[in-house]
């Protein structure tokens, strides 16, 4: 009944450990939480076409590599020799020369521009002395244009752009970093990403101590045997019901956990049960538009 959750090939068990926020005991919870630009469980980022001088496609396609790689979720195929080309119709695309397959985006990428412009930085002087010498650096800057479709011809990015920038005393490193820094700030747009959820535990009753020290120990199957024992001879108690739906949920059965929490609410409970069921549900809703 208790099982682990598996998310888009990663092993997504919620990483759960016990902790204490003050004195209140809490179970942390890393969960996915979908992009910016949410492209659901779709995973193949296909380079399909790019716009600009023929050095800063390879210096494009070289740094998205490098980003994509960094997220363990996309994988990029460089499809730029193919001919494919992707044009704008309102909200949809029309794509030449191939079609997206499942879980398949293409991408175009268009460099519009991409340079430097230098800046003197006068000297820093300290009681009369020369702390610093005066320098020039270079201010880059790339501004990238991104369009995405997928098989449904949907269109995420249309023309999305990208200002990357970076400071260098090299001229060539500022321009190349600030690409850089577009691609980045594009992948952080389409990349899920994690963040932890502490989720709140009831201790207010005196025997709910031994259960709490199980739960801290990480023994999530025992407390939840241990709770689901005390629920059967007191099954009008809504700490039971609500912590068992906490441990549930760091076991990953979402929807049994919910169960829980609403079983809890509608015993009475204290005021932070609704809130827990709240994000539960976004939580839900967050995971199954990632499996899309």
């Amino acid at each position: 009944m208790r099982k682990l959750f598996s998310f888009g090939g990663f092993l997504t068990l919620m990483i759960v450990a016990f902790m204490f926020s003050g004195c209140t005991p809490t179970v942390a919870i890393k969960t996915p939480v979908p992009s910016k630009y949410n492209f659901g469980s779709k995973k193949q980022f296909m380079l399909v076409q790019m716009e600009g001088r023929r050095s800063l496609k390879e210096e494009l396609t070289a740094a998205l590599g490098d980003k994509l790689r960094a997220t363990a979720w996309w994988q990029l195929s460089d499809r730029l020799n193919e001919g494919i080309e992707i044009k704008l119709m309102g909200d949809t695309a029309e794509v030449t020369n191939a079609e997206p397959k499942p879980g398949e985006v293409f991408f175009k990428i268009e460099a519009f521009e991409v340079n430097a412009d230098s800046e003197r930085i006068p000297a820093q002087v300290r009681n009369g002395k020369v702390v610093r010498p005066a320098k020039t650096v270079y201010n880059g800057s790339a501004l990238i244009g991104v369009t995405s479709v997928d098989e449904n011809k949907a269109v995420k990015l249309a023309e999305k752009e990208y200002n990357g920038k970076n400071q260098d005393e090299s001229k060539d490193m500022a321009k190349q970093n600030a690409l850089v820094n577009a691609i980045e700030l594009l992948v952080a747009d389409i990349t899920p990403s994690y963040q932890t959820q502490n989720v709140q535990l009831d201790e207010e009753a005196d025997d709910m101590g031994p259960i709490i020290e199980i739960i801290k120990n990480g023994a999530y199957a025992q407390a939840a045997e241990q709770l689901e024992a005390k629920i059967k001879a007191q099954s009008n108690r809504a700490d039971l019901v609500y912590n068992l739906a906490v441990v549930t949920e760091a076991m990953g059965n979402n929807d049994e956990a919910m169960g829980y929490y609403n079983k809890a609410l509608s015993l009475g409970g204290q005021d932070f049960y609704s809130k827990e069921r709240a994000r539960l549900a976004k939580r839900i809703a967050d995971l199954k538009s990632l499996e899309k």
